[in-house]
């Protein structure tokens, strides 16, 4: 039987960073990806992204994300053997939010309706961050560098404060058609090492080169060039030619992704369980102490007791008089000792 994880996924990014196309080109182009399926069957999700789907098809982009409650999305992804076979399977979801809303040099207005509409608090629940950077817009770079550094200083919070692992950030990188139309047949190393020379190499993206260098240690954390539309668009252009579009790259993020956040998962799991076993070991033996003293206190009171009667009974020299004096003495201490013992007991 498949392994099934249920994960949060969080596209975040300026507007036109491709978010909305990201999601929309893997909908439309669900299928088979180096033994990767993908499934969209949420009604609501269909709905919301089949319309946009058939409007790129025909070579019309669809309208920006309105700052309205954002879209929740939700999808699968199967990993399968090369029989076809389910191996693991993602249910995944996620939430459209509008660009605006992670810009930080946004108005308090535009902050304050982020917060409101829940952006802060679904970034810090997600499993996996995918920071979507538009590429063919260098006028942007610190904006982007801006949004890429919001995102991993919540990691960081959110790891601080509640003591939970940093969750794995795929830096994609959008429209690489438009700046490295002459490499879209590269392989995916390939890419990425054209995509790092050219942001070192230019003064706009030498910062985010610089950022990303950073966390080269950091082993949750992964650049990969997207291109929604492939080699569909016209040079110049950022409109796919209508029944033309061949995606590269796209699914990378998440293949690279989720087996991480699943792992991640699986280790909160285990450390929470290990808590709540270490918790109740201390429990069960606060109460295991408690009945041995309390056991004990009986002991003592029936021992003093019968200490107390034998001295009497020796002193006074006769037998019926010693056996008088024990009872007479135990008995009293007995009525405190039964207390104990029947205190204990429930206690256990």
């Amino acid at each position: 039987m498949a392994q099934t994880y249920s994960l949060k996924l969080g596209t975040i990014g300026l507007p036109e960073a491709g978010k909305t196309i990201w999601h929309t080109v893997l909908y439309g182009r669900q299928a088979h990806f180096d033994g990767v399926l993908f499934r969209y069957l949420d009604s609501p999700t269909i709905r919301y992204l089949n319309p946009m789907w058939e409007a790129l098809d025909r070579g019309n982009l669809p309208d920006a994300t309105g700052l309205a409650r954002p879209s929740e999305l939700k999808f699968q992804m199967h990993t399968e053997d090369a029989s076809g076979n389910v191996l693991i399977s993602y249910a995944i979801h996620t939430m459209d939010y509008a660009g605006i809303l992670v810009n930080r040099g946004a108005s308090e207005d535009t902050i304050k309706q982020a917060r409101e509409l829940g952006l802060e608090q679904f970034i810090d629940e997600c499993d996996l961050l995918m920071v979507m950077v538009d590429l063919s817009d260098d006028s942007q770079a610190v904006n982007q560098l801006n949004t890429l550094d919001y995102i991993l200083q919540r990691c960081k919070e959110t790891s601080t404060q509640h003591g939970s692992k940093n969750r794995p950030v795929a830096v994609a990188f959008t429209k690489v058609d438009q700046v490295f139309s002459q490499h879209m047949n590269s392989n995916l190393i390939e890419m990425q090492s054209v995509l790092l020379e050219y942001l070192s190499s230019k003064d706009r993206w030498r910062g985010m080169h610089r950022a990303l260098r950073a966390l080269k240690d950091y082993n949750l954390y992964e650049v990969f060039p997207v291109s929604c539309f492939g080699t569909s668009c016209a040079p110049g252009q950022n409109v796919p030619t209508a029944g033309t579009i061949n995606p590269k790259w796209i699914h990378e993020p998440l293949i690279w992704g989720l087996p991480r956040a699943a792992e991640l998962a699986n280790q909160a799991i285990t450390e929470q369980q290990d808590e709540v076993r270490r918790i109740e070991k201390i429990a069960k033996d606060a109460e295991n102490n408690e009945f041995n003293t309390q056991v004990t206190l009986a002991i003592l009171c029936i021992t003093l007791g019968a200490i107390i009667g034998y001295f009497i009974g020796w002193g006074i020299g006769f037998v019926l008089p010693y056996i008088l004096t024990g009872l007479a003495c135990m008995i009293p201490l007995a009525l405190v000792a039964i207390p104990l013992l029947v205190a204990a007991d429930k206690a256990r």
